[in-house]
């Protein structure tokens, strides 16, 4: 390989090879005699070189472009990861106070249904019907990589004709995932349907 293949690699005092990591990764600096490259804080990690006479044939390569960078999600992705997701963090604000709380909930393409009982909440919301909505993942592939989904939307409350569809939504969603048949269960006292509709909406995703 070339020397912008393996690094830079020159003779050290005792005839074997100092060699540097590929790429312009600092200002160059000198250890017994030979070059080699030092990152910002001027050494590397225990400040030892690579030695070729430990592993000969030794490369060291730089990660592929664009990995443990964050990137925008394309539509079909926000999609996708929504639908996947159960858990939402519902962010509202009303009498002075801001409460961020999660949610377990359904995505329907344009909307995230939800159902919960009276409460802190449900009092924020009707006060305020302005809500972001926020859906995370972290660390999925167990290397670090993250996905995040925020949106703004207006809360609704649903009554009549709309609460079966938001119900079937939500026991489909659930039934499928515990690998069991959907099951219609009577809704208790103080219990709110919901869905807040999703306006702009954004993602970011780091693959590591």
């Amino acid at each position: 390989k070339s020397e912008g293949e393996r690094g830079a690699c020159n003779p050290g005092p005792n005839h074997d090879e100092v060699c540097a990591l590929p790429g312009e990764l600092g200002r160059r600096g000198s250890v017994e005699g030979s070059q080699v490259y030092r990152g910002a804080s001027g050494s590397f990690a225990g400040e030892a070189p690579v030695r070729r006479d430990y592993a000969p044939g030794m490369t060291i390569e730089p990660p592929p472009p664009g990995r443990g960078l964050p990137r925008e999600l394309e539509r079909e992705e926000i999609d996708a990861f929504l639908r996947e997701q159960r858990v939402a963090r519902l962010g509202c604000q009303g009498a002075g106070e801001t409460y961020v709380v999660p949610v377990i909930y359904g995505y329907d393409g344009e909307s995230v249904v939800a159902v919960t009982t009276e409460g802190r909440k449900i009092s924020l919301l009707r006060a305020n019907p302005k809500v972001c909505v926020e859906v995370d993942e972290y660390d999925a592939d167990g290397r670090g990589s993250w996905r995040s989904v925020s949106a703004q939307g207006v809360y609704e409350e649903l009554s009549g004709d709309a609460v079966e569809p938001a119900l079937e939504l939500l026991r489909e969603r659930f039934a499928r995932a515990a690998g069991r048949t959907p099951e219609r269960r009577p809704l208790g006292p103080g219990v709110v349907v919901f869905r807040v509709r999703l306006g702009e909406t954004t993602g970011r995703a780091v693959e590591r």
